[in-house]
């Protein structure tokens, strides 16, 4: 036993998995909750100056640049020059002593940005003096940008440059740190042209409320109200079809809001997805300008079109597809390899590698793609490309390193739409969550369906027909008059619900002189509305249900069906006895249940509806569910009427004071548990203090 334990020690050590790395790695599910996934990219190598052989270590590197060539431009501010890598970020020059207009070797300690063109030449955003240093392809200066003097701009428009970018056209864009308007925008030759790429004031009810306020506020007031101003861009990225990326500063949000991130194209319209969030979703931010909000300091575009995106709030990488799918999460703070110190300020993708400057630190750090994350970029591009049916391997190869891939599941739905097969289709887009093509298959595959069985569907059609039929002929023969009482079978006690959905007026003035209202029936009819309720939570089609069913609580339902009922009938009650109404308790509670079953009926009607309809027939379903409500409240108002004697405008006068009403007796609950919970917690605290003591 000994010799075998210690034969088999050796078979637990190996190399270090993928795994082992100082940060941890998700992906979201369908509803924005993190779910473990496998890692995406791994700190490969740690460039610093002993590494590179510098004589003068760096001093606060703070931007990067890649020229899709053969060379990396390290803009190390602190020492005032450019350190020029190889693509395996090795030194081959060191740009020291740049002259200024003056000849002299200029200085831009404070430097944040730099960039170059497709002409070679050099442009240096000098953040601390507030300037921009255009350079030549031979580094001989060519001229100095500085605030354009123009009556377009704002006087207290600062030039704070920050960032730095050229496009296909040579057209100089630069940020300026306490700029809100765009960036602004330089030819060629440094004449200035325009601003570009601003981000509008979102007219939320908090600004138009501040706007109508203005006037009425005083000088101290109006200080100390927050502006609403464009928010500010942080970062840019041009790609080599001329269109512009840009990162936005959000300071105080708790989540991550949707349109941080935009493609612009030269109108200065975004055209990505407004809908897509960028970034941590679930974290709790709860202090404004805190580490852990997120905040873009750069992003970059790779040549595939994938986004890389620097958050320095926490100090991570998220690796975004155009389309807004979530490819990989790396990096962190800390003191290991593979993480950051403080605020890194860039980053810039090199073929495959992503590496991020560490300010703090004076290093880069580079990581490389694993082979999920290298199998996950090809899948998504031969799906922008359509091709379903090469990538079917990839996506099933992601499915069994990641099963929580939700893009996996849609990919393989797609194969198997475009190869005619709905049904397994349909299956994978369930999974994948995706509405829209599970409604699309469904759409497909029913249509085969009802063409193989043509003669049962038709069949089935006329005996709802001849169904229909016998049962309006059997509502008549039943609405007539027996010959021993002046009332049809149908006003009794039991069915009477049924009569009053054709007959509210006749049927409601019964309840008082025939004293035909029944607690029972009332009950099992609100009783009824529960089980509807829930019927439709759980067994409404996928293509129409969007409930979680984890989620679904049983208190909560009967608080929204029986509990709202009774809570009407309280309140009503309450109203009318104020109101001088006639109605008791007993018959409030009839008029309200029996004027629910017109909507207890179309919500079961919806609910069959819901697993044979496609997405767009939902109109169909909406068409019945808006005349069920009408049908509702016309019985409700007539019931009302009849047992209350009122008149219609007394009716809906009173209608209005119960809703009233009923917010009333929930505030009161609600003050009622309130002080029922604090007065626990004080006699509970009596109590511990005694028993201390």
């Amino acid at each position: 036993m000994a010799a075998i334990a210690l034969l088999a020690m050796p078979l637990t050590v190996g190399a270090t998995p993928l795994s082992a790395v100082p940060y941890t790695t998700y992906d979201y599910n369908l509803y924005d909750e993190s779910v473990v996934a496998p890692v995406g990219y791994v700190p490969s190598e740690r460039i610093t100056s002993s590494s590179l052989g510098l004589e003068t270590p760096m001093s606060t590197p703070s931007d990067i640049y890649y020229d899709n060539k053969e060379s990396i431009y390290l803009l190390d501010s602190g020492n005032s020059r450019i350190l020029v890598l190889s693509t395996d970020l090795k030194l081959k020059e060191i740009i020291a002593n740049l002259p200024d207009e003056n000849g002299e070797p200029a200085q831009f300690p404070a430097a944040e940005g730099l960039t170059i063109g497709n002409d070679g030449r050099l442009y240096i955003a000098d953040t601390g003096n507030e300037r921009v240093l255009v350079y030549n392809a031979d580094r001989t200066w060519a001229y100095t940008l500085t605030r354009p003097e123009t009556s377009r701009l704002e006087e207290d428009l600062l030039f704070d440059v920050s960032k730095v970018s050229v496009d296909n056209r040579n057209n100089l864009y630069v940020i300026a740190k306490s700029g809100n308007k765009g960036a602004f925008v330089f030819d060629g030759e440094g004449n200035y042209l325009r601003l570009f790429g601003g981000n509008t004031v979102v007219q939320t009810a908090e600004v138009i409320m501040k706007y109508l306020l203005r006037p009425f506020l005083t000088q101290s007031q109006l200080e100390a109200m927050a502006s609403s101003v464009p928010i500010t861009i942080s970062n840019f990225d041009v790609n080599e079809e001329g269109f512009m990326y840009t990162s936005t500063i959000i300071t105080g949000k708790t989540t991550v809001p949707a349109g941080v991130i935009r493609k612009l194209n030269y109108l200065g319209r975004n055209i990505l997805d407004e809908e897509i969030i960028f970034g941590d979703r679930e974290w709790t931010r709860n202090v404004a300008g805190d580490r852990s909000l997120t905040t873009f300091a750069d992003l970059d575009v790779d040549e595939d079109g994938f986004m890389n995106l620097l958050d320095q709030g926490r100090g991570k990488v998220f690796q975004y597809a155009e389309s807004g799918e979530l490819i990989a999460v790396f990096g962190s703070y800390g003191d290991q390899f593979g993480q950051f110190g403080n605020n890194p300020p860039a980053l810039e993708t090199i073929g495959k590698s992503v590496c991020v400057v560490d300010k703090e630190k004076a290093c880069i750090i580079r990581f490389e793609p694993t082979a999920y994350a290298e199998s996950y970029r090809e899948a998504l591009l031969k799906l922008e490309k359509n091709d379903f049916t090469g990538s079917l391997e990839i996506w099933q190869q992601i499915l069994e390193d990641n099963s929580n891939n939700t893009n996996a599941y849609y990919g393989i739905g797609s194969v198997y739409d475009m190869q005619g097969d709905y049904k397994q289709a349909m299956k994978y887009f369930k999974i994948a969550g995706d509405h829209v093509a599970y409604s699309e298959s469904f759409q497909e595959y029913r249509n085969i369906a009802i063409k193989k069985a043509f003669i049962p569907v038709v069949s089935v059609v006329v005996v709802l027909l001849i169904a229909w039929f016998l049962v309006k002929k059997f509502r008549k023969k039943k609405a007539k008059a027996v010959s021993t009482s002046a009332y049809s079978k149908l006003e009794s006690k039991y069915t009477f619900p049924l009569y009053t959905l054709f007959h509210p007026m006749d049927g409601f003035s019964q309840l008082k002189p025939r004293k035909i209202a029944s607690w029972r029936v009332s009950v099992l009819l609100l009783l009824l509305l529960f089980v509807v309720f829930t019927l439709q939570y759980f067994l409404t089609g996928y293509i129409f249900n969007l409930n979680r069913l984890v989620d679904y609580s049983l208190p909560i339902m009967l608080i929204k069906t029986m509990g709202i009922g009774f809570l009407f009938v309280i309140a009503n009650w309450a109203v009318c006895t104020l109101f001088n109404g006639n109605g008791n308790l007993k018959e409030i509670t009839s008029v309200t249940a029996y004027s629910l079953l017109p909507l207890e009926f179309a919500m079961v009607i919806n609910v069959v509806l819901s697993n044979f309809l496609a997405m767009t027939e939902g109109a169909i379903m909406n068409i019945i569910l808006v005349v069920a409500i009408a049908w509702t409240v016309l019985l409700l108002v007539c019931g009302l009427s009849c047992i209350h004697e009122y008149n219609m405008t007394q009716t809906v006068i009173s209608v209005i004071a119960t809703v009233f009403g009923m917010a009333v007796i929930v505030f009161l609950l609600i003050m009622f548990f309130s002080l029922l919970q604090q007065t626990g917690s004080f006699v509970y605290s009596i109590i511990l203090e005694a028993i201390q003591r």
